[in-house]
């Protein structure tokens, strides 16, 4: 196996799309056709895409470069998916003598400064729930984040919306909600979405953007499990 595009630690802007790309080689004895597929098998999954079938088949001893299009969460730090590859059965397996080894992407993320603002000068993350959370398959949740208003100016609760962008639709009302009430600066206000847990085991992630007009002010991530 061997990273094609964005080696481990590539800094990455928050929300920005990416395509991640491995070149995996054939070494067993049976041939990887059409049917099977690079999936998503646990941590950050970094956007609503799952499952990408290989494009075309790879005879023993043959490599082949796999790609997903990914999105760089929200939030800053770093963020780690994992992958593996699945046969026409539905039999996933990795890299590795035993093939039970996962192949991931490790990315950076977070803001920098510029000349203009970026969305960290405009909120500050408190506090965000679940943590590190188990779920069932279709338990509903509240997902929340408490932010502080470091704009210098007014958040009007007719202006400024949270706006589902990325990752696992989890929401189980609406993608778009308004807030409830004006935030002045310095003020910090809760940011709650209702949540379903999808009906499948493995990590989930979504993000969310709190926007005011089409200006970005924050992104809100979270990921949880689903057992």
């Amino acid at each position: 196996m061997a990273d094609e595009s964005i080696p481990d630690g590539t800094y990455i802007s928050n929300g920005a799309i990416f395509t991640k790309i491995w070149r995996l080689r054939n070494s067993g004895a049976c041939a990887w056709t059409t049917n099977y597929a690079l999936v998503f098998d646990q941590g950050y999954s970094m956007g609503q895409t799952l499952k990408v079938n290989l494009g075309s088949t790879v005879l023993p001893g043959q490599t082949i470069d796999v790609n997903v299009t990914l999105t760089a969460p929200g939030g800053n730090g770093d963020f780690q998916g994992f992958w593996k590859l699945q046969d026409e059965g539905g039999n996933r397996f990795g890299i590795g003598p035993d093939g039970a080894t996962s192949f991931w992407v490790l990315i950076s993320t977070g803001y920098v400064s510029t000349s203009t603002p970026a969305a960290s000068g405009y909120c500050s993350q408190v506090a965000v729930s679940p943590v590190d959370a188990t779920f069932s398959p279709g338990n509903e949740l509240d997902m929340r984040w408490t932010i502080t208003n470091i704009s210098g100016w007014t958040w009007s609760k007719n202006n400024v919306d949270y706006i589902y962008v990325s990752g696992t639709k989890m929401y189980k009302y609406n993608p778009t909600y308004d807030l409830n009430a004006d935030v002045p600066s310095g003020s910090s206000v809760d940011i709650i979405v209702d949540t379903v847990a999808p009906t499948s085991r493995g990590y989930y992630s979504t993000t969310w953007a709190l926007m005011n007009g089409s200006t970005t002010l924050c992104y809100l991530s979270n990921t949880i499990y689903v057992k």
